[in-house]
């Protein structure tokens, strides 16, 4: 058993807003927990005095990646984490729209995502956004220790989306994310602290949807954060 005791705690977010926004909002809300935290025996406030750890899947490692590396909040964090995240972004508009298509039909969401013609959020992924955010993310140095996780299945389970995205995507990829994508190694540049794992034992199983439940990436990320 581990010594150490972890707690979870999950942000619910709207994709469609962007990656910005997110990380942002989510800032705000760390920063004012943090601050009605504090007492005489914290006097700094409970997130800046424990270690925290962010872990996110998907888009959600591209909000997490914000969060540590361009707001306030991010000198809370101790560790970071991604499980198949686009971080070098996606080819293009085109291509984006039909993944989230295919995404939102998958997961029986309403396709509110892909409608959306001027989605903050696709702009982001492509590189359209005026800021150019993945860029200047993937231009800047980690001070944490930060690793990324990738799947090696490009299969989602649909016979028609699965021939859908490999027109899209080149091998080899999770059904979604691209392998060069998801690595924070091959992505980002100027940081010691970089990591990546594609070598755990059900690899070549496991796809973009499942990264996240399986036990084989859990207790890696376990192990990556509290050993």
């Amino acid at each position: 058993m581990l010594s150490n005791s972890l707690q979870c705690f999950i942000y619910d977010y709207d994709p469609s807003l962007g990656i910005r926004h997110s990380a942002e909002v989510l800032a705000n809300l760390l920063i004012d927990l943090n601050d009605l935290s504090k007492t005489s025996d914290t006097p700094d406030g409970v997130l800046a005095e424990n270690e925290l750890y962010l872990v996110g899947h998907s888009m959600g490692g591209l909000v997490g990646k914000y969060l540590v590396l361009k707001t306030e909040a991010g000198s809370f964090f101790d560790r970071y984490v991604s499980l198949a995240s686009p971080h070098a972004g996606a080819v293009n508009e085109g291509h984006v729209r039909a993944i989230i298509r295919a995404v939102e039909t998958l997961s029986r969401n309403r396709p509110t995502f892909s409608s959306k013609k001027r989605s903050t959020a696709i702009a982001e992924l492509t590189g359209s956004d005026k800021d150019k955010i993945l860029a200047s993310l993937n231009k800047m140095p980690f001070k944490i220790p930060a690793v990324s996780y990738s799947a090696g299945l490009n299969q989602l389970g649909s016979r028609a989306l699965d021939l859908l995205l490999r027109t899209i995507l080149s091998r080899p990829n999770d059904g979604i994310v691209e392998e060069n994508s998801a690595s924070l190694v091959s992505s980002c540049k100027g940081s010691q602290n970089l990591g990546h794992i594609n070598d755990y034992v059900e690899f070549s199983q496991v796809n973009h949807y499942e990264i996240h439940k399986n036990h084989s990436v859990q207790l890696s990320v376990i192990k990556q954060l509290v050993l």
